[in-house]
């Protein structure tokens, strides 16, 4: 189990993991014991370098056979998402994020990251958190962006790698128009990765569309920005069947 963190990249932009702070949060699931694992730690800036200090949360990605399954949940039905009218999200993915809901909280409140109005946010402002996930991990990460904000914290920075989609045209628009202006949240792709292409954009009567962001790096290592939602010249320029 990892419960310290030493980070020189981190260190080299200033700030550092705090010692021993790290939390771990997993959730059994068909027989996996960690088929769910989230990472929680405490940021604070090195002296003399100008860092909001806060939480960092990583959402790990798809590894175990649960998380499989969980994945290929978009065969199922797609679920409302009371955030915003008429906003549809990826079943298996809601369903992750709801699991483990109380324990992130609770994990946060311990590490003194506290919303907006709460003992230890300072001034009635929520504190700063730092988002990442990667697969599964960076869907459950979109939508925890969207939990955090409105419980009082201030998402202040979301890096995803190879997200799937997460919900519909609705879901996508609700969530650029909310934090397109507030919150850096960069969309990670890569090559030919079939897991941004997932679900597929129509399948079974339901429409899943990306939300905007992307930073699309192609085999070579050259990447372009891209500030669309469903870009071709990004991960978009693929199919699904030319994914591999």
């Amino acid at each position: 189990r990892l419960f310290n963190w030493t980070c020189e990249p981190c260190e080299a932009v200033g700030f550092r993991v705090v010692s021993e702070s790290a939390k771990l949060i997993t959730h059994g699931a068909y027989l996996q014991a960690d088929a769910t694992f989230v990472y929680v730690a405490r940021l604070a800036s090195i002296s003399g370098e100008s860092f909001d200090d806060g939480c960092a949360i990583s959402f790990r990605g798809s590894k175990t056979l649960a998380n499989y399954l969980e994945d290929f949940q978009f065969w199922s039905d797609a679920v409302p998402f009371a955030w915003c009218d008429g906003c549809y999200v990826h079943h298996g993915f809601h369903k992750v994020l709801d699991g483990l809901r109380g324990e992130l909280l609770a994990a946060l409140d311990a590490l003194g990251c506290a919303p907006g109005g709460r003992a230890g946010s300072g001034a009635g402002v929520g504190s700063a958190l730092y988002l990442t996930g990667h697969s599964l991990g960076a869907a459950v990460a979109t939508l925890a962006l969207v939990l955090l904000q409105e419980v009082g914290f201030r998402v202040r920075l979301m890096y995803t790698w190879e997200s799937p989609r997460v919900g519909n045209s609705r879901f996508a628009d609700a969530f650029d128009a909310a934090f397109g202006g507030l919150v850096p949240a960069f969309r990670v792709t890569h090559d030919r990765d079939p897991v941004p292409h997932l679900p597929p954009s129509r399948i079974l009567g339901h429409q899943y569309t990306h939300v905007s962001g992307e930073v699309f790096i192609n085999g070579s290592g050259e990447w372009t920005t891209c500030l669309g939602q469903e870009d071709p010249e990004c991960a978009g320029r693929y199919g699904l069947a030319e994914a591999a």
